[in-house]
Formats: structure tokens, sequence, C-alpha cells
């Protein structure tokens, strides 16, 4: 398999890079976390198969893929969670980090389950 390929039962192949590119730029849009929040969780966003997000989408499959496909996802995500970490200012590195990471899970897992 091509390290820029996605394959999954649920899925036809997706190039990686350019689904978690699509989220990066999403979020590089939010002015606030409140705003990128109120997005992501919307009823449109939710609705949106074939633009929505491919954390929630694919995740469960990721484990499953070639090294270079789980290293381009874990690229992108680390890039997204450094950009998430901007959201809160009053913390130190760590702590942003943290709390990343923990909101990015919850808002993945609430967008997953419903």
């Amino acid at each position: 398999m091509a390290a820029s390929t996605f394959t999954s039962p649920r899925r036809t192949i997706l190039p990686p890079r350019r689904a978690l590119q699509q989220g990066t730029d999403w979020l590089n849009r939010a002015s606030d976390l409140d705003d990128f929040v109120a997005d992501y969780l919307s009823e449109r966003h939710r609705a949106d198969l074939g633009n929505g997000c491919a954390l929630a989408a694919l995740g469960a499959d990721i484990a499953r893929q070639g090294d270079g496909v789980r290293r381009g996802l874990t690229a992108g995500l680390r890039a997204q969670l450094d950009r998430f970490a901007d959201f809160f200012k009053d913390r130190t590195a760590a702590r942003r980090r943290k709390r990343a990471i923990a909101t990015l899970a919850g808002l993945v897992g609430a967008l997953t389950l419903a």
C-alpha cells in the first residue's frame, strides 16, 4: 500500500494528508474555541460525510494502516493539536497541550457518537 492512501472497510480510499489538511484549514479559520466547537458539533458538519472529520470517521482504522499512513496522520494530528493548544492562552505549554488533547478527544468522541 502506498504511503498516501488510506483504506477502510467502511470508506473509499482517501488521501490522509488532504483529509487532515481540511481539518487543519478549518481549525485555522476558527476565531476562538467557542466558534470552533459550535461549528464542529453542528448538524451541518455531522451530516457532511464527504468533508467531515477524518479522525471521527476513520480513527479506528488508523491502527491497521501502514507505517507511512500512520506517520502522516500522526504528523497532521500533532499540527492540529499545536493549533488547538493556541486556544488555551492562560496555561503553561504542557497544560495547553493536555487540554488540547482532552478537548479534541471529547469533540471527536461526541461527533462519533452522534
